[in-house]
C-alpha cells in the first residue's frame, strides 16, 4: 500500500468535493458587492473581514495542493523583497532619507524573517562627473554593512541592482537579525560604481525595525511537486563532452548526462503567476550550468500547447538558496484565462567545462593602463576553438575579448574563462554574449603587483558551451484568471517584443 503525506490526504479528499479549478474571489466579490449599501460598525467590519480571512485561507488550505504545506514554510511572497520565511517578521518602521551634496540615499524597505535581513535602498542625484566611464577610472571600495548596536558588523553582497542616470536601487540579503534587536544602521563607505572623492561617502543611516501589521502586502505561496519529462538522449554531434581533452584524444563524445528542470514553487498575483524554477546538474562533472538566450530557448505553453508571454526575472529568487549544482530562475507569467497544464521547456543550456590550455600573449616590457592591442589568436580546445579577438590593460590588469572560432551551434562557444598561473592575481571576472554564433564575451583578471612585463601565458581555465536537452516540466494553477489577456501593454512582457 502506498503511503501518502498529510498533504497529499486532504488534497485527494478535497478533491472529490471542490472543483479542481475553484475560484472563490468572483463569487466573494459578487456578494460584498451586493451588501456594499449597508453601514457596518468599526468593530464589526473587522470582524467580518477577519472571518472572510479565515474562510478563504480554510477553503485554500484544502483545495489549493501545496498550499497546507507551504504554510510551515513560507511566510508569503512580498513584493520588492521576495519570499519570506514563516515566523516573527519585522519591518522597517518607515522610509528613511538622508541627504548630503544634493544626493540622497533612501532606505525604500528592510523586512526581516527568522532566515535572513532583507534590505532595499536607493541612491539618487549622483553627479554624471561621478561615474567610472573608463577601463582605467580608479573604483572607490564600494561596500555596505548592517552595523548592530553592539559594534557587530553584518555583511552581504549585493542581490540585484537597477540603475539610471543619477542614482541606482540595490538589494542586499544580510543574515538575520536576534529577535531583541531592533535598531541598526546601515553603512555605505562608499557610493557603488564611483571615483573616489567625487561623491559623498561613509554613510551611516539609522533604521528602525517594528512588527509587521497584519495589512502587510504579501501574497500566498504554492509549493510545487512536478515530476520532470525523461530527459532526450542527444545524438553524438549534438552531445556536449565532460572535458574537451578526452574528446579530442579519442575523437568521440561519451553519452551525455542528463540535466533536470523542476518547478519548485509559484506565487499566486494579481495578473498572473510568479514560477521558480531550477535546472539541476547533481549528476554532472560540468563546473556551472547556465540558461541563456532566453527569447529563444526558453519556452512556456499553455495546455492547447500556444506559447504563453512571460518575463523572466533575475532577482526574483530572492530568499531562495539552492544546493552548488543547481541554477535557479524566476518567469511571471501573463494571466493564465485557460485551465490546465503550463509546460515550461528549455532547448538548450550553457554548460562550462573545466579545460586546461592557453596562449602566449606578449604587452611588451613597459604596458600601460588604456593600451590596447589586436591579437586575433585562434586556441584549440578539443574540438572547440575560441577566438581571442583583442586585449586592453586595465588599472592593475587585462581583459580580453573573445568568440566562438566555430560557427556551428554543436561546437560553439559562449564563454571563456581565463587567468595567469605564473603571477599572483586577486580577482578576476567576465561576461557578454548571448549565446549565438559571432557574439562576443571577455575575461579580465587583474595582478596583486601591477601588470607584469610581458610575454605572460594566458591560462583558459574553463569554456561554456551549448549542451542540447529537450527539458520539460509542467504544472497545473489551481484556477484560470479572470484577468483577461494583455492586449498592447504585452509586448513588454519579453525581450523579444519589447
Amino acid at each position: 500500500m502506498n503511503k501518502k503525506g498529510c498533504s497529499q490526504i486532504l488534497d485527494i479528499v478535497a478533491g472529490d468535493q471542490v472543483p479542481q479549478y475553484l475560484d472563490l474571489a468572483p463569487n466573494i466579490m459578487e456578494r460584498i458587492q451586493k451588501r456594499k449599501g449597508i453601514r457596518m460598525q468599526h468593530r464589526t467590519r473587522f470582524i467580518s473581514a477577519a472571518v472572510l480571512v479565515a474562510i478563504v485561507l480554510v477553503v485554500l488550505f484544502y483545495t489549493v495542493p501545496g498550499i497546507a504545506a507551504a504554510i510551515g514554510r513560507w511566510f508569503g511572497y512580498v513584493p520588492g523583497v521576495g519570499l519570506v520565511r514563516e515566523g516573527q517578521i519585522r519591518v522597517l518602521a518607515g522610509p528613511v532619507s538622508v541627504t548630503r551634496d544634493g544626493v540622497t540615499i533612501t532606505v525604500d524597505q528592510v523586512v526581516l524573517d527568522p532566515e535572513k535581513t532583507a534590505l532595499v535602498y536607493s541612491a539618487d542625484g549622483i553627479p554624471s562627473a561621478a561615474w567610472i566611464t573608463q577601463p582605467e577610472d580608479k573604483h572607490c571600495p564600494y561596500g555596505a554593512a548592517l552595523l548592530l548596536p553592539d559594534g557587530e558588523r553584518l555583511l552581504a553582497s549585493p542581490n540585484g541592482i537597477q540603475a539610471w542616470g543619477a542614482g541606482y536601487q540595490h538589494r542586499f540579503n544580510f543574515p538575520s537579525l536576534p529577535a531583541d534587536i531592533n535598531e541598526a544602521k546601515l553603512v555605505i563607505n562608499c557610493l557603488f560604481n564611483t571615483r573616489p572623492g567625487t561623491a559623498p561617502e561613509n554613510w551611516e543611516i539609522p533604521l528602525r525595525f517594528i512588527l509587521a501589521s497584519p495589512d502587510v502586502t504579501a501574497f500566498p505561496v504554492i509549493e510545487i511537486s512536478t515530476p520532470t519529462a525523461p530527459a532526450a538522449t542527444a545524438t553524438p554531434a549534438q552531445s556536449v563532452p565532460e572535458s574537451a581533452a578526452p574528446a579530442a584524444a579519442t575523437g568521440t563524445s561519451p553519452a551525455p548526462v542528463p540535466i533536470t528542470l523542476t518547478l519548485d514553487r509559484a506565487v499566486q498575483m494579481d495578473d498572473g503567476y510568479l514560477i521558480y524554477a531550477t535546472v539541476n546538474w547533481q549528476d554532472t562533472l560540468y563546473a556551472s550550468v547556465d540558461v541563456m538566450n532566453t527569447t529563444e530557448t526558453l519556452h512556456l505553453r499553455d495546455v492547447n500547447g500556444q506559447d504563453m508571454l512571460y518575463e523572466l526575472r533575475y532577482d526574483e529568487h530572492t530568499g531562495v538558496f539552492g544546493d552548488q549544482r543547481e541554477t535557479v530562475f524566476a518567469i511571471k507569467t501573463a494571466p493564465v484565462q485557460t485551465p490546465g497544464p503550463l509546460t515550461l521547456a528549455l532547448d538548450w543550456v550553457s554548460v562550462d567545462l573545466l579545460v586546461d590550455e592557453s596562449f602566449v600573449f606578449d604587452p611588451g616590457p613597459d604596458p600601460k593602463t588604456g593600451q590596447t592591442w589586436t591579437l586575433n589568436k585562434v586556441v584549440k580546445i578539443g574540438q572547440y576553438s575560441l577566438l581571442v579577438r583583442s586585449a586592453v590593460a586595465e588599472l592593475g590588469g587585462y581583459s580580453f575579448e573573445m568568440s566562438s572560432g566555430e560557427k556551428t551551434p554543436e561546437n560553439l562557444i559562449v564563454n571563456a574563462s581565463l587567468g595567469d598561473l605564473e603571477h599572483t592575481v586577486d580577482s578576476g571576472g567576465g561576461g557578454g554574449g548571448g549565446g549565438n554564433p559571432g557574439d562576443t564575451f571577455f575575461s579580465s583578471f587583474n595582478y596583486a603587483d601591477g601588470l607584469p612585463e610581458g610575454p605572460i601565458t594566458v591560462t583558459v581555465g574553463s569554456i561554456g558551451v551549448r549542451h542540447y536537452q529537450s527539458l520539460e516540466a509542467k504544472w497545473t494553477p489551481p484556477a484560470a484568471s479572470p484577468n483577461l489577456l494583455p492586449t498592447q501593454a504585452a509586448a513588454c512582457l519579453t525581450t523579444a517584443s519589447w
